[in-house]
């Protein structure tokens, strides 16, 4: 029985493509770099940016990648959109008696700011992001982590993004996983096949409770 939803946070919950693609091609173009093409970004989904750079460009000061990078996306939070219906979809996920967490390779206090944001703060119990542990998606402890903190097992829990870092951690944890292939990261051929793949966000609900 599924008692909880781990959700990505980009490309899942949130549209961020664009926003992300504009983050990278700033930073990297600070220190003279070419701008990134949207298939590297997909492959890129899920991990956090310390590790990005050091594939991107490790030949760069990746310190100030990183700053950089936070600094146009702090100015231009404007840019990001929650998926249509995703508000109701939280809403209707707890009213069946799920849980929800949020696992990011996103830092802390990006994650925050941007789930300020859009308003969708009230709507998690849990989060997990990039900077609280030394290891990161796709990696399995984040998604062990969140189950720990909402007080569940990790076979309890279905983890829904659309990286293959979030398939593959996921599977790695023992969750059920789902594959949102209407986030810019499902682009990325996976090598682990997620149970489920959906089209809208709102089909979460469905995947939900074909497992209860």
């Amino acid at each position: 029985m599924l008692k909880a939803v781990l959700f990505d946070l980009d490309g899942t919950l949130v549209d961020t493509g664009e926003f992300i693609l504009q983050s990278y091609d700033f930073a990297l173009k600070q220190q003279g770099f070419q701008g990134i093409t949207k298939e590297r970004v997909a492959e890129l989904a899920g991990m956090p940016l310390h590790s990005c750079y050091n594939r991107i460009a490790p030949m760069g000061d990746v310190e100030k990648f990183v700053r950089d990078h936070r600094a146009f996306q702090e100015k231009n939070l404007r840019m990001v959109r929650e998926y249509k219906k995703t508000e109701r979809l939280l809403e209707k996920i707890k009213k069946n008696g799920v849980k929800i967490a949020i696992v990011t390779g996103r830092y802390r206090k990006s994650s925050e700011m941007l789930l300020e944001k859009i308003g969708l703060k009230k709507a998690i119990n849990a989060l997990v992001c990039g900077d609280d542990f030394n290891e990161s998606k796709p990696a399995a402890m984040p998604f062990k982590k969140a189950a720990e903190k909402l007080g569940i097992k990790a076979r309890e829990c279905l983890v829904v993004g659309d990286g293959c870092a979030d398939i593959t951690g996921g599977k790695a944890a023992g969750c059920k996983t789902c594959r949102a292939m209407y986030g810019y990261g499902a682009t990325e051929e996976c090598k682990e096949k997620a149970d489920f793949e959906i089209k809208k966000i709102e089909e979460v609900l469905e995947c939900i409770q074909q497992k209860k």
